[in-house]
């Protein structure tokens, strides 16, 4: 049987959650060491980096189809801050100042306004920091954003799984923090929630404007019962990967969408079979009683 979904570089988590769960339907490869070890033509394509969204893009059978310009828009702060200052303006920060390359934006802070640098592109929080004015003229600021910073001690990070600018599934992490906090790391202490009590449907509306296609994890706080956007990332967040049962959730999605059936029960273990079943979906006892599936691809048992 030939896995539905090939995975492009999937690594650490990624790929044991994948590998460990839905062996029989995944294939996990890295486009460089394993080039030569599957034919890119037999699989559906399922990307979660950047990069491999621009490289494999363009080919009928990636899932996450996508116009680059979405990637670039979530993947850039001041492309972002643009778009959401042309559609959405009111579920963003106010924006002070944004550049992208010759495309700069300024609009003249209160004075002594507490805000937030952000450089355009990079993880963890990099380059990050609170200010309390800003010289345009400054290198830092070619390739960067500021907005106001808005005072918060909670704070929430979204994870959505998106196919043609419809939302197939959403899970929200709740979080608190200290005053003044950047999270600059990934965060290891939070509530799960399925549903906010907040109107979340400012997301379905960017993801339709967009019709992007991809996962995403996001961050946000809530102000005045609004939703206040700080940035969309159009990637899955380790954090969220190695919540695996709500992760396998968004997995179970995209196998759902492109109409392999589902062989998992909600814990995400096998469904028992009949003895009907095809010996490759079926799962047996062997005569001390431990349950084991018998591989089609090198017919041997593997332990349950």
């Amino acid at each position: 049987m030939i896995p539905t979904l090939l995975v492009i570089n999937a690594k650490g988590p990624l790929h044991a959650v994948l590998k460990n769960t839905y062996y029989d339907k995944i294939k996990c490869v890295r486009s460089t060491e394993d080039k030569g070890s599957y034919n890119i033509n037999d699989h559906y394509i399922l990307c979660t980096r950047v990069s491999d969204y621009k490289l494999y893009n363009s080919l009928p059978n990636n899932i996450f189809n996508n116009n680059l310009e979405n990637i670039s828009i979530l993947n850039n702060k001041s492309l972002f801050y643009k778009y959401m200052l042309e559609h959405f303006p009111s579920n963003i920060p106010t924006v002070y100042y944004y550049n992208h390359n010759d495309v700069t934006y300024v609009n003249p802070p209160p004075l002594n306004e507490k805000m937030i640098f952000k450089p355009n592109t990079g993880y963890y929080g990099s380059g990050i920091k609170i200010i309390y004015d800003f010289d345009t003229n400054r290198k830092e600021m070619k390739n960067a954003s500021v907005s106001k910073y808005i005072d918060h001690t909670t704070h929430y990070l979204g994870h959505f799984l998106v196919i043609k600018g419809e939302v197939l599934g959403r899970t929200y992490f709740q979080a608190t923090n200290p005053l003044n906090y950047i999270k600059q790391s990934t965060i290891t202490n939070y509530k799960i929630h399925e549903t906010i009590q907040y109107d979340d449907t400012i997301y379905d509306k960017v993801f339709k404007s967009l019709n992007y296609s991809g996962f995403v994890h996001t961050d946000f706080v809530v102000d005045n019962d609004k939703l206040i956007i700080f940035e969309i990332n159009p990637f899955p967040s380790t954090t969220f990967i190695k919540e695996k049962h709500y992760f396998n959730k968004f997995i179970d999605k995209i196998l759902e969408y492109v109409g392999t059936p589902i062989m998992y029960t909600k814990d995400l273990s096998f469904k028992k079979s009949s003895n009907n079943d095809t010996p490759g979906n079926s799962i047996r006892a062997d005569k001390k009683g431990r349950s084991f599936k018998m591989c089609e691809i090198c017919n041997k048992k593997h332990y349950l």
